[in-house]
């Protein structure tokens, strides 16, 4: 595990990291999202998901998990429809459940400690990694 940097410089990386979160639903907004844009808020959505669950906690944050529920419905029919029509789009309510993921990372993460978020950084990356070889697998 990575050791957390200081204070300051775990704030200036969040707030490049909410900026990239909210850029992303703009592009799904404006239709012009692509694979980076798709994998960012699914980053985002991992991401909380394992903080929220974070043995450190005395226990599991509920709401966010909610929130990566309801955005995880969003991000798996965007992505079957992507699967079907090879493009990207949200419907509108799609929208509304990713507008709620960023805006609830956004208040999420700066009551976290910088521990928690490398935690949930580095099992995201163990996940990021476990799906590639995965997907390597069944294209073989």
């Amino acid at each position: 595990m990575k050791k957390a940097p200081p204070s300051l410089l775990f704030c200036s990386q969040l707030k490049e990291m909410l900026l990239a979160e909210h850029s992303a639903v703009l592009a799904f907004r404006s239709g012009w999202a692509d694979s980076c844009h798709f994998d960012m808020l699914l980053e985002c959505l991992m991401m909380m998901q394992f903080a929220a669950n974070d043995p450190v906690k005395d226990a599991p944050d509920t709401n966010a998990l909610n929130v990566c529920q309801f955005a995880s419905s969003a991000l798996l029919n965007i992505r079957d429809r992507y699967d079907d029509k090879k493009k990207l789009g949200a419907t509108g309510d799609e929208l509304r459940a990713l507008d709620l993921l960023v805006e609830t990372s956004a208040d999420f993460w700066p009551r976290q400690s910088a521990s928690i978020y490398f935690r949930a950084y580095d099992k995201t990356g163990d996940w990021k990694r476990s799906a590639h070889a995965e997907a390597n697998r069944e294209a073989a």
